[in-house]
């Protein structure tokens, strides 16, 4: 997650089995106002999907 002020928080980590569904919960007490994005990234860091709310 990329904070408003540019900071970013870890929300959570998982591993996908081939073939198996992945289900993820993840929260934070930052107010939707103070979220700039909500990104998922590879294990090498690279983005592979940004939401801006």
């Amino acid at each position: 997650m990329v904070g408003t002020d540019g900071s970013t928080t870890q929300l959570s980590t998982w591993k996908v089995l081939a073939g198996k569904d992945a289900h993820l919960s993840a929260g934070t007490a930052l107010d939707t106002a103070s979220i700039r994005a909500v990104q998922i990234l590879d294990a090498s860091g690279k983005v592979l999907m940004t939401y801006s709310p």
